[in-house]
């Protein structure tokens, strides 16, 4: 079903809210922004489809989420010090991602399952040439359960009486299991990619 994106929202009016909102519903603003009027700035309808939308909210939320676990995986982590003020400060970098993380995991999985829906594509599942459609998902599914079961429920507590005992080996295990998730979000992506264009 093909809809029209025309909004009643002026240029002046996208701005602001881009301005006002300068996170995950920041990005969904500018989306809108630059569907309605271009890179050249002429305000214009564009027709775009639900899957074509789903899509883009899609790769929008796997940035955002896997390049913010990219950025402590190798930015972060290697940048503190094995101090009680060097967990202090990833607890308070990891407790702000997180945030952010919920919401873009959220929506990379809604906008994920709304697609295969669409697609038809359950049965993909079960074709070992479509890999890559279980491996998202196995993926989705880990981040899932971390964020919003095992942080929650004990992870956090854990890794704060570890830190407290031995930051140095904490610090390390972080490091490793970071890496770990990043190698295999990234190993996801590519295989994605080709599955989708190879």
């Amino acid at each position: 079903m093909t809809r029209v994106w025309c909004g009643g929202f002026s240029k002046s009016q996208l701005i602001v809210k881009l301005a006002v909102e300068p996170t995950v519903i920041g990005v969904l603003w500018l989306t809108q922004l630059l569907v309605m009027f271009g890179v050249e700035g002429e305000r214009k309808c564009a027709m775009i489809d639900d899957l074509t939308l789903a899509r883009s909210l899609h790769i929008l939320a796997v940035v955002i989420w896997i390049g913010g676990v990219y950025f402590v995986t190798f930015i972060v982590l290697p940048s503190l010090k094995a101090t009680a003020n060097g967990i202090a400060r990833f607890e308070a970098i990891e407790t702000l991602f997180a945030r952010h993380a919920k919401i873009v995991v959220t929506l990379a999985g809604a906008s994920g399952f709304y697609m295969l829906h669409k697609l038809d594509g359950w049965a993909w599942y079960g074709e070992p040439s479509q890999w890559w459609v279980f491996a998202m998902t196995a993926l989705w599914l880990l981040f899932t359960i971390v964020l919003f079961v095992l942080e929650p429920l004990f992870l956090h507590a854990w890794f704060m009486r570890q830190a407290a005992e031995d930051p140095a080996r904490t610090l390390a295990w972080a490091r490793r299991f970071h890496l770990i998730l990043t190698l295999l979000s990234l190993t996801t992506i590519a295989g994605a990619i080709y599955g989708v264009h190879g």
